[in-house]
């Protein structure tokens, strides 16, 4: 299975080996499902040619989660998968194989040591979503399908309803349709957006935020009009000034962005 989209090799890590692999969980003390070290064999982490994946439970109301990428292994030093554990201070005993708006794809190894199953962490509320009972059987749910089918742009929101959505209190579908403008043509509102929800009360919303910047502040930069440049900055300033956490990831942005 081609899960891999091999299209943006600055998100992957250097080529890793089985062997490598090894020495990473004796490192990390978990032992990582042999599908996981399959992938990462054949790429070390990157962006993926799927989209999204079911969420494993009928009475959930969040039917499918955005995924587009997964974490590599670093071969020494600092493991993604566990740093963010502690950088979150995630509950259980758990190690992250994925990022995503408001959480982290994880493997539970609360659940399971051998074969750990894939589950959906919400970063502020801790609940947890089912995915897949295995790694193997996540890569069988990945799909193409859209996780906001039902809000894409030009369809059942515009930019007038969105505006009236993120003046709201429903935090979850703000979060939902800040993702589905990301690559609107009209930048200059997206950003104002962007800057005026940065300094939202809602801790998911402030994150939502920074996870749109984080991933794309590269193509803003190089693909937006440099007027509205200043409203990117005047984002990162006010997520500079917020929790602790969002702060550091901000410091990083900064950088970025005047580099």
């Amino acid at each position: 299975m081609n899960i891999w989209s091999h299209e943006d090799e600055e998100s992957q890590l250097p080529s890793i080996t089985l062997q490598e692999l090894e020495n990473v969980e004796k490192n990390i003390g978990k032992r990582l499902p042999a599908a996981y070290k399959s992938s990462l064999v054949e790429q070390n982490g990157g962006y993926l040619n799927f989209s999204s994946v079911p969420v494993d439970a009928l009475d959930e109301e969040v039917e499918r989660l955005e995924i587009d990428h997964l974490y590599g292994i670093e071969k020494q030093g600092v493991v993604t998968g566990t740093y963010l554990v502690k950088e979150w201070d995630l509950p259980g005993d758990v190690f992250i194989i994925s990022g995503a708006s408001g959480g982290f794809f994880v493997l539970d190894y609360a659940a399971s040591k051998e074969n750990p199953p894939v589950v959906f962490l919400e970063i502020d509320s801790d609940v947890k979503f089912a995915i897949a009972d295995s790694f193997e059987e996540f890569l069988a749910k990945l799909s193409k399908e859209s996780a906001y089918e039902d809000f894409e742009e030009g369809g059942s929101v515009s930019q007038e309803e969105a505006d009236t959505i993120f003046a709201g209190s429903d935090v979850m579908l703000i979060e939902e349709i800040l993702l589905v403008f990301i690559y609107t043509e009209n930048q200059e509102w997206y950003f104002q957006q962007l800057r005026k929800l940065s300094t939202h009360p809602d801790l998911i919303v402030r994150e939502t935020v920074l996870n749109v910047l984080d991933t794309n502040l590269e193509f803003y930069r190089e693909e937006s009009d440099p007027q509205f440049h200043y409203l990117l900055e005047e984002t990162i300033g006010n997520l500079l000034a917020s929790d602790v956490h969002i702060a550091e990831h901000a410091k990083e942005l900064k950088a970025q962005f005047n580099g």
